[in-house]
């Protein structure tokens, strides 16, 4: 499914108009001869004018912990994130050799971590082909170390209309926790299908590595995640 008429005027609203230019030169210059003299500060500030400065420091230093600690990217492609997908249906496939094993866990990634805990849909196609968003490829990855890989195969104007995602089980498996890993791994490749990007502290399955324990929250998308990105752009 692709964008429609819908999802190209909200992307279009988010255009503000520029406003129009002058001479820089004439702007600049005005700017020169015009400025007023500076008046030299008081070198003792009053009572008031104590307090006043007192209460514009307290609201700079509450609006700088007011700021998203876990602020991040999204939709920026490689090599930390993937690109934005075409639309909020998102369908995929398997590959040749994708066995039944690793099937289980992406079908997981797509229609449970992304399309039950978000605003998006899931739609498994019996083949793959052109209208296919990702398909889902079973790969003895390179160099060793990499456990999966988002490579988007189509590219539009910054969005991904068709992706191979890849799975190392091999890799996956080294450690522990096997079948919780494959979970997070297939998760973490759909998030970045959507256009998440992945980081060494997100408390999530986008998070590198071998997850840290089996708790649930390695094989799901965060609130972040979910609210801040996925959800606003699908």
């Amino acid at each position: 499914m692709r964008r429609g008429a819908k999802k190209a005027s909200r992307r279009m609203s988010r255009v503000r108009p520029r406003p129009p230019t002058s001479n820089p030169v004439a702007t600049v210059a005005c700017a020169l001869t015009a400025a007023p003299a500076l008046r030299p500060l008081p070198s003792v500030l009053t009572l008031t004018q104590r307090s006043i400065l007192a209460l514009v420091v307290s609201w700079i230093a509450v609006a700088i912990v007011a700021l998203p600690a876990n602020a991040d990217t999204f939709g920026g492609g490689p090599p930390d994130e993937g690109y934005e997908a075409d639309s909020y249906l998102h369908t995929y496939c398997y590959g040749p050799g994708f066995d039944a094993g690793l099937q289980s866990h992406a079908n997981y990634a797509m229609d449970t971590s992304l399309a039950l805990d978000t605003d998006m849909s899931s739609y498994r196609q019996s083949s793959c082909d052109t209208t296919t968003d990702v398909r889902w490829m079973d790969s003895n990855l390179q160099p060793a170390g990499v456990r999966g890989k988002y490579t988007c195969v189509a590219l539009s104007s910054g969005i991904c209309l068709r992706a191979d995602v890849y799975l190392d089980p091999a890799e996956i498996d080294i450690g522990t926790n096997d079948f919780e890993d494959r979970r997070k791994s297939a998760c973490h490749e759909a998030g970045h299908s959507v256009g998440l990007r992945h980081g060494d502290s997100v408390s999530d399955c986008m998070r590198n590595g071998e997850i840290p324990t089996t708790a649930l929250k390695w094989r799901r998308f965060n609130e972040h995640h979910i609210d801040d990105h996925i959800n606003v752009e699908y």
